[in-house]
């Protein structure tokens, strides 16, 4: 006994009257309407999970190790190829994937995601690495008015022995006399060379 389109959608115009016989599903057995899904194949299933079970287990799970973290996790997906995409196990390890390399910005610093909560990041969740270790050595955020100065001068040089905690006055003051500094053993070497 067939079944017409529109009795089953309750009223809803497909165009062509299709009339659909019952199957039955090869997993559970249960018997349903199917759909025409794209490229007009039938469905083979009444559900999900009997697609997924037909496959193997719960569709296609993986386990995998974060390479941040090392933390095991399990991916949980419909395609083997989507699953086999997903390598971190949080939007925060996606992020702080680059922390060992580091992630240096066009500017110079190296920026880390350490969630939008964190004290001091901004809108995005990022925070720059050396107001990170300086906030971790004091216990504390680091106050507006406060600069992390670079003793040596180079912006990805986040050893605690390499930072300190100035004024923005001070520091500006630090990075102008750096500039000048460089600038004169630059006409220095020039000048021993000629």
């Amino acid at each position: 006994m067939g079944l017409n389109y529109r009795r089953q959608r309750k009223g809803v115009s497909f165009g062509k009257h299709r009339t659909i016989t019952p199957i039955k599903c090869p997993v559970c057995g249960k018997k349903f309407y199917p759909k025409l899904t794209g490229r007009n194949r039938r469905q083979k299933y009444c559900s999900r999970e009997c697609a997924d079970r037909r496959r193997g287990g719960d569709g296609y799970v993986i386990k995998k190790v974060c390479p941040t973290c090392g933390n095991k996790f399990i991916v949980r997906n419909r395609g083997i190829k989507t699953a086999n995409k997903q390598i971190y196990c949080s939007a925060k390890c996606f992020y702080n994937r680059n922390k060992l390399k580091g992630k240096i910005d066009s500017i110079g610093y190296v920026r880390l995601y350490v969630g939008r909560d964190y004290p001091g990041a901004d809108s995005r969740g990022r925070l720059m690495e050396h107001r990170l270790v300086m906030q971790k050595k004091l216990k504390r955020e680091i106050e507006p008015w406060e600069q992390v100065h670079h003793i040596n001068g180079i912006k990805n040089d986040n050893r605690i022995e390499n930072l300190e905690i100035v004024s923005q006055d001070h520091h500006r003051t630090y990075t102008l006399m750096q500039n000048e500094i460089r600038k004169l053993r630059k006409k220095i070497k020039e000048l021993e060379n000629k």
